[in-house]
């Protein structure tokens, strides 16, 4: 299934180019460097992610092109926001303290949503392009989805996010979008988002960087009828390590729950999705695979007990 292929005006897939184009020149060549991948490559596996979580349900014949538009449009845009100190309420300058850094990745979904707005405003003062200027009235939507994007901000069955009507008559199902848009942002995880170098540097809480830890054992996250399963790459002899034991908890707990979040509204309209945990099995490295990076010590991981 491909999302593209619902948008049938020429319009909209040239607005869409244009929007692709916009957001990619933004993420591949950042300013502010991050321990994790926003780059466009993460963008295009949200939306793989939302096309097999949509592959054979009655949901994809039932969204219009008006929704598959403003949901790949929001999937391109909802973490250019990582790439702005200034919409994050801080002064611009060449370099960044860890702390400010925690402050713009705290507050990206809320300045990529302020970047968007203000990007079809002849006045505002910080304003980018972002290939928007020829669909304003699709604007307010992808602002809304990339402000949401992130689990609980705000609570799924928030009366923000309630179904909104375009000028077309057409509706718009802002919660279903938000529920595609955060489960396909939460299962693109794997060792190649994480850059293990900025991460052991950071100084996050104990309990972020587990969670970061978790992606670099998992090679990927497989989604195909329905099911959700993870595939883990672990070392050799993992079986009794208690540390390898909390990253597969830590990865479980974590997809279960944001599934658990948005279930019961995909499932409402046919898109009927359950996690299927297995038991991990030994993952035999490949050369183009990476490099394991050896277990942080259990005394450090277990601090502040972060499975909990």
């Amino acid at each position: 299934m491909n999302l593209e292929s619902l948008l049938s005006s020429s319009e909209l897939k040239t607005h869409l180019d244009s929007i692709r184009a916009a957001a990619e020149k933004i993420l591949e060549a950042p300013r502010l460097t991050h321990f994790t991948d926003h780059s466009i490559s993460h963008s295009k596996c949200v939306i793989k992610n939302i096309e097999l979580l949509l592959d054979g349900s009655p949901l994809t014949d039932r969204l219009n092109e008006h929704e598959a538009f403003i949901l790949l449009a929001s999937a391109y845009l909802h973490d250019i926001g990582m790439q702005s100190a200034y919409h994050a309420g801080l002064p611009e300058k060449d370099e960044y303290s860890m702390e400010e850094k925690n402050i713009i990745r705290d507050k990206h979904h809320e300045s990529s949503a302020k970047m968007i707005e203000e990007s079809i405003k002849p006045h505002a003062e910080k304003k980018i392009f972002l290939g928007l200027d020829g669909c304003k009235d699709y604007v307010k939507y992808i602002s809304l989805l990339a402000k949401s994007h992130r689990r609980g901000k705000p609570d799924i069955s928030s009366s923000d996010l309630k179904d909104c009507h375009m000028p077309q008559s057409k509706t718009i199902r802002i919660r279903l979008l938000v529920a595609l848009l955060r489960l396909g942002d939460e299962l693109h995880r794997d060792y190649q988002r994480v850059k293990m170098d900025q991460l052991k540097i950071w100084p996050i809480p104990v309990s972020s960087k587990f969670y970061w830890w978790t992606n670099h054992y998992t090679k990927s996250v497989h989604i195909e009828n329905g099911k959700i399963r993870v595939i883990f790459r672990l070392p050799e002899n993992h079986e009794n390590d208690e540390v390898i034991k909390a990253f597969i908890d830590k990865t479980r707990v974590s997809i279960n729950e944001q599934l658990g979040e948005v279930q019961d509204i995909l499932w409402d309209h046919g898109c009927r999705l359950r996690f299927v945990p297995h038991d991990p099995e030994r993952d035999i490295e490949k050369e183009n695979e990476g490099i394991l990076e050896p277990n942080p010590s259990a005394e450090v991981i277990f601090e502040k007990n972060p499975r909990h």
